[in-house]
């Protein structure tokens, strides 16, 4: 999320991964064992990264009702609070999908490696 002025809008830069984004996989039983531990950490991350962002749209909605009714010489504490906690936020974040990326590399290169095969479900 972003402040201009009083208006909060939503950046682009960060998807959202709500449930009905989120990919299950799941993979052949053959695969070896560091497939499936791997599998398992890209899962886990992905449901850290919809936690955080779930906390974050909370934080936006908290922040919007204390602006309205907070007297005028609160607003700048409110405001300084709420991007404080924004910025930590979208730093989590962006540090848990580059975590998930590299998860999702190390897994790719690891099945072409040793050609296994997996299966994708929604």
């Amino acid at each position: 999320m972003d402040i201009d002025g009083d208006a909060v809008r939503r950046r682009d830069d960060s998807p959202n991964l709500y449930s009905s984004d989120l990919e299950t996989t799941q993979i052949n039983s053959s695969a070896p064992q560091t497939v499936q531990t791997m599998q398992q950490k890209i899962n886990r991350a992905k449901k850290r990264i919809q936690d955080e962002q779930r906390r974050r749209d909370e934080n936006v909605e908290e922040y919007l009702k204390m602006a309205a009714v907070a007297q005028r010489n609160q607003l700048p504490q409110v405001k300084a609070v709420f991007e404080k906690r924004n910025t930590k936020a979208a730093t989590h974040i962006a540090a848990l999908q580059r975590k998930l990326e590299r998860y999702q590399q190390e897994l790719v290169v690891g099945i072409r490696k040793e050609n296994w095969k997996i299966r994708l479900y929604d």
